[in-house]
């Protein structure tokens, strides 16, 4: 609890033997202060229901493949004292006409999308429950427009503390000279799978990462809470489909207004960019495999049927 507490050292070493994970900073490690006064109370409760899958269920299933996390599932397998299904990403059975979002979905974004060059936009996205303070928000805009790559950036209601929602909606628009799209909300499913879109600057939560690994979309990780950091690092450093941002030492752990620029530019115009779309290209195809007729998904998913 002190290495997730402490605001000083972040950027310290917590542990690089941590079996099926990758090696862990302190700002790595799971965290809810955001929502939560008392981290360990939402620990001890993962800890309680992780128990009670040992005793009382019939059956696990997680949503995650093999190939994908061979270590973390071999173990958890091991764990578990009822049988363990890691089933995979049925993404294509849910891009369909039915949405399953919460939110009214803005399609006009996927009529701007089909206007721009192959791989030219960056989506920009944080989720339902990430905040931003306005002093963020001002650097994350600057970069963004700094950067001079094109851009879809859903601007929920509540995104930003403190600053007015169609006013910051007017400014990104005013700013980003024709470059940028703003909705609300978007078909998410829809815009990752778009020919146009080359990157997404995600808040890492796993439906978002499982979404992006299943289109070959390379993530520019902003985490913000829970699970969000450790998938952040298996992304950058496990999977190699993303990079992510240097905070600033000063003052509130901001990440500054040039780095964001300079990611993103790494992203879409640089080698490196190229890279991580050659990377998550081969991850796509991985996680297609896993529902072949012989493939570890499918298999899985089988088993499941005929145990219940």
């Amino acid at each position: 609890m002190d290495a997730i507490n402490s605001k000083e050292r972040r950027d310290e070493l917590f542990c690089d033997s941590v079996p099926g994970l990758p090696r862990l900073l302190n700002k790595d490690l799971p965290h809810y202060n955001y929502i939560i006064d008392d981290t360990r109370t939402v620990w001890e409760f993962v800890n309680r229901s992780w128990k009670a899958c040992n005793s009382r269920a019939h059956a696990v299933v997680i949503n995650t493949f093999e190939e994908l996390e061979p270590s973390a599932c071999s173990l958890l397998s091991q764990d578990c004292d009822v049988p363990l299904y890691d089933v995979g990403f049925w993404i294509e059975i849910l891009s369909g006409d039915t949405s399953t979002s919460m939110r009214e979905e803005d399609e006009r974004c996927i009529g701007w999308l089909d206007q721009q060059p192959t791989s030219s936009v960056l989506y920009i996205s944080f989720g339902s429950t990430t905040i931003l303070s306005k002093p963020q928000f001002e650097a994350l805009l600057h970069g963004v427009i700094n950067s001079q790559q094109r851009f879809l950036w859903v601007l929920r209601p509540g995104l930003v503390d403190d600053i007015d929602h169609c006013s910051a909606s007017k400014e990104i628009i005013s700013r980003s000279e024709n470059r940028g799209f703003v909705v609300d909300w978007a078909p998410q499913l829809r815009v990752l799978s778009h020919s146009s879109v080359g990157g997404f600057l995600s808040h890492c939560g796993w439906n978002s990462t499982v979404e992006s690994i299943a289109n070959g979309v390379p993530i520019l990780c902003w985490p913000y809470f829970a699970d969000q950091h450790l998938n952040a690092r298996c992304i950058v450093d496990v999977w190699r489909v993303g990079f992510d941002f240097k905070h600033s030492v000063k003052g509130d752990y901001l990440i500054e207004s040039h780095e964001i620029e300079t990611v993103i530019r790494s992203l879409i115009e640089g080698k490196e960019g190229g890279i991580l779309r050659k990377n998550a290209y081969e991850l796509k195809q991985k996680s297609s495999r896993c529902f072949d007729s012989s493939g570890s998904s499918l298999l899985k998913l089988t088993a499941l049927i005929n145990d219940m």
